[in-house]
This record gives structure tokens, sequence and C-alpha cells, in this order.
């Protein structure tokens, strides 16, 4: 996919999305690289998650597609009862996403590192890049933070999904 404002077709927007205890209101997107959400968190019974990875320059491919995977190294647990989603790769827990109410969701949890995408944060606290984040809240429909090509925070180099090594997989707890 190119870099473009394009959404996919069933991401519906959430009126609100926690994501380490950062607010985002409005249908903001946690992050947009030249303009292209390589992440995206949608409203469903859970959410709904489309992740991207960058293979070369403007060009990025469906890892999660609406919460699905057909990428062997790539794991997903949905909880329906909970409402809530666990996304892996490898050993690495990707995402933990739950629906605390409609169109309200809270991310506990994010590593988009084994991608090459320089985000990570528990809890309290999200990391990107150089910067920390905590406890902001925005409103808008448009990204919480933006990063150009030349930013640091996308490395699509060795470690990263393409060149990701087979490792052991565990549970989401």
């Amino acid at each position: 996919m190119e870099s473009t404002n394009k959404l996919p077709e069933n991401y519906i927007p959430l009126h609100e999305l926690n994501v380490c205890s950062n607010k985002l209101m409005g249908g903001a997107k946690l992050i947009g690289i030249n303009d292209f959400a390589p992440i995206l968190i949608g409203d469903g019974v859970i959410p709904k998650i489309w992740i991207f990875a960058k293979i070369k320059d403007n060009i990025w491919i469906p890892l999660i597609k609406e919460s699905k995977t057909s990428h062997p190294e790539i794991f997903i647990i949905n909880d329906k009862i909970n409402r809530e989603i666990g996304i892996g790769i490898a050993d690495t827990i990707v995402i933990k996403a739950k629906m605390t109410s409609d169109k309200v969701c809270e991310v506990n949890a994010i590593d988009l590192r084994p991608i090459g995408i320089d985000i990570h944060g528990k809890e309290n606290e999200l990391h990107i890049a150089n910067s920390n984040f905590s406890n902001n809240t925005v409103k808008s429909s448009g990204f919480f933070v933006g990063i150009s090509e030349l930013g640091s925070a996308v490395n699509p180099g060795p470690g990263t999904m393409l060149g990701i090594t087979k490792m052991p997989r565990r549970t989401l707890s």
C-alpha cells in the first residue's frame, strides 16, 4: 500500500483511544509517517486493528488486516467476552487492546519495534523514537504524532518483521 490518507474501508474511528495513558479523542490516530497510518485501531466488539510494515520507499504491506493475519510469525488472541485482543510476533507482544465501552478502547501495551517502528509503551508511558509521552489528551481527526520519512522512528532494517527469525511463542498475559 502506498502512503496516502486513505483509510481501510471497514475502519470505524473510535471516539476515544487511550494509549499508555495518552487519550486520543475525536478519531485521532496514534502515528502518521509521511501522512500514512502504519497502525490503526478502530471500533468493534473487540478492537479492529490494522498494522502495516514498510518494505521500501512509500511501500507498506499489511501484516494485520481488521485483526486478522496470514503471516506465520504473527499470532492473535481474541477474547470476545472481555472485548480484548492481543497480537504478538514471535516472543513480543505487539499490542494488547480492550474495548472499555462503546467506541472507547484502551491500549495498555504496545511494541512496534519488531516491525521497524520505534514505538513501545506500557500502562503509564508511551515512547515514540526519542520522546516519551504520558497523560496527554488530544482531540483531532489527525495524528497524535506525525513523523517525516527522515524521522528516526522508522527503520525497516534487520530485525524487522521481514527479517525476523523464528522464536518460541508465548501467551499474552
